[in-house]
């Protein structure tokens, strides 16, 4: 698919293209208009070929005189992204109308030029090329714009620096001085980088490494609860959030900067991500979330305000307050990894938690009991969660209240998958713990280890709804059937309200999950094909064909910095 809109440049190309990044190994498609650039938001333009970015930048002031310095940030993937390549065709274009414009290189850690700037093409190009070749560290590429603002006020004309970084931008200790540096020399910057994942994960972690505080996510600190039990991850690390990471959008709304975000070419989609399995498809299924409305994406932005501001923000918020309340309560339960970002009104970085342990209990009656209480505690939690969004659904879309359903259908899913485990160990548990043995399916062989390890968890992708899973043999027969279909009603009323938006995408990339006993000797199979049906829910499935499910998983995150 491939559609052309008009900028105030030019006609750029965009394509559904998967954003990549911190593990460079998921891709799929997506489409958010250019110049989403309303109220405090970066402005942003989509690109699936990095000589457009160049394109755009070249054409700007044409005729003017100009000081354009390239700053380079050599990472292997912007080695593999022909930045040279795409360099060499923008400058041959636009030729003609660069005879005012001084090119020079600056690479990402230096205290000073790779190359002053110059007419001469062929030393920029060369310069280019040796900068590329440049050792690779994680660095702080604001300090550089910082530096580079400096040389620049020694200039004459236009002042402008391209800085194309696309594995960077989640180190911002020197950002909040970058920012005055840019803006007292008056220089004007375009930033090429990749898109951030939504409220990715990474950033909870809250890692020190060349004591820079790392925020790869696309807000300032991560306030989605994140990796559920019976999930692989969170699933919020899979799903783009049509923004820069937050630190970049952070410069390019106080520097009034442009951002291109850089989609290659050669990327594909996936149905599932990370581990996670598809029964319904070969894994191309796009799914009804793309393109992203642009109107939702501005509602559901980030705080893009100073970094103090955001957190004291976000603190005083009363969504967020009794979000984080119910959150830790969870943590506390072992339902959910992570713990709230932020403590009397401060992030915390580092804050991990402890999901509950599985399948070592010792017996199929221990086991069941463990899990009914895990259940328990979920169902509290779901019932607060469903009375705090019913008083708040009259509110206008937000980002906190987006945060808030979206916690509410994981909750649902999670207590979901809980119930699914408990009927596993009643319906499994008795042949590898030794004791009577129960009617199982023929779908399900078993062979009893020598010793039961534990209990494993693969989470099915609901990329095609809900419903296709009536027709896929789960546990419990028809008492978990009336589950799935309740279960149902709450995710087609998160997904009506939040069609076309990261938060619908995100609960797409979540699984219903598959449990089994592992442990030397056997296993228990996995789910298989019911027979008869097919999927009725023409809102969520394009007629999955109905395949077992398959043991390959998809790629990892596709985004941002880091």
């Amino acid at each position: 698919m491939t559609a052309f809109l008009k900028t105030h440049f030019q006609t750029v190309e965009l394509r559904y293209d998967a954003p990549m990044g911190n593990t460079w190994g998921l891709a799929f498609a997506i489409l958010v208009l250019a110049g989403v650039a309303s109220g405090e938001g970066p402005s942003v333009t989509h690109v699936e070929r990095m000589e457009r970015a160049f394109d755009a930048v070249l054409q700007a002031n044409a005729g003017r005189k100009r000081t354009l310095y390239l700053a380079l940030d050599p990472s292997p993937s912007l080695r593999k992204s022909a930045v040279l390549a795409s360099l060499r065709a923008a400058w041959s274009r636009h030729a003609r109308k660069l005879s005012g414009l001084e090119v020079g290189v600056w690479s990402s850690g230096a205290s000073s030029p790779a190359l002053s700037p110059t007419t001469d093409r062929a030393a920029v190009e060369n310069a280019v090329e040796v900068a590329l070749g440049g050792a690779f560290a994680e660095r702080d590429i604001f300090a550089t714009l910082g530096v580079v603002a400096a040389d620049l006020t020694k200039r004459r004309g236009s002042r402008e620096v391209l800085l194309v970084s696309l594995e960077n931008g989640d180190r911002f200790e020197s950002l909040s001085a970058s920012v005055k540096a840019v803006k007292r020399a008056r220089v004007k910057v375009w930033i090429v980088a990749r898109e951030a994942y939504l409220a990715d994960p990474p950033a909870a972690d809250g890692e020190r490494r060349n004591n820079g505080l790392r925020v790869p996510g696309d807000a300032r600190v991560v306030d989605v609860p994140w990796k559920w039990i019976g999930q692989y991850d969170a699933a919020t690390s899979h799903t783009p959030s049509g923004y820069p990471c937050w630190a970049v959008s952070r410069f390019a709304v106080a520097t009034k900067s442009r951002v291109f975000l850089y989609y290659p070419g050669a990327a594909s989609y996936k149905c599932h991500a990370g581990v996670s399995t598809c029964p319904f498809c070969d894994g191309r299924q796009v799914p009804p979330e793309f393109p992203y409305v642009r109107a939702a994406l501005r509602a559901l932005a980030p705080a893009f305000g100073k970094s103090r501001a955001v957190v004291a923000s976000m603190a005083r918020d009363s969504t967020y307050q009794v979000l984080f309340r119910i959150w830790e309560k969870a943590a506390k339960a072992g339902l959910v990894y992570g713990l709230p970002p932020i403590r009397s009104g401060k992030a915390v970085p580092g804050l991990r938690g402890q999901l509950a342990p599985l399948g070592r209990q010792g017996s199929v009656k221990a086991e069941i009991d463990h899990v009914r209480k895990l259940v328990a505690e979920c169902d509290k939690i779901c019932v607060q969660l469903d009375r705090l969004v019913d008083k708040k659904k009259s509110a206008s879309r937000s980002r906190p209240l987006a945060v808030l359903e979206y916690t509410r259908v994981m909750a649902h899913l999670t207590r979901l998958n809980l119930r699914y485990l408990e009927a596993y160990c009643r319906e499994v548990g008795p042949r590898f713990f030794g004791e009577r043995s129960v009617a199982t399916g023929p779908e399900v062989p078993l062979r009893r280890p020598a010793r039961v390890g534990g209990i494993m968890a693969r989470p099915m992708t609901l990329g095609h709804g809900v419903s296709p899973y009536l027709h896929v043999r789960l546990p419990g027969g028809e008492e978990m059937d009336r589950e799935l279909l309740a279960f149902r009603d709450v995710a087609h009323d998160f997904l009506a309200r939040y069609a076309r938006t990261p938060y619908a995408m995100a609960f797409r990339r979540a699984g219903i999950t598959e449990w089994w006993y592992y442990g030397s000797g056997g296993d228990s199979g996995s789910a298989s094909k019911r027979s008869g049906g097919s999927g009725d829910d023409a809102a969520e499935t394009d007629s999955p064909s109905r395949r077992p499910a398959s043991p390959s998983g998809g790629g990892g995150p596709s985004s941002g910095g880091g």
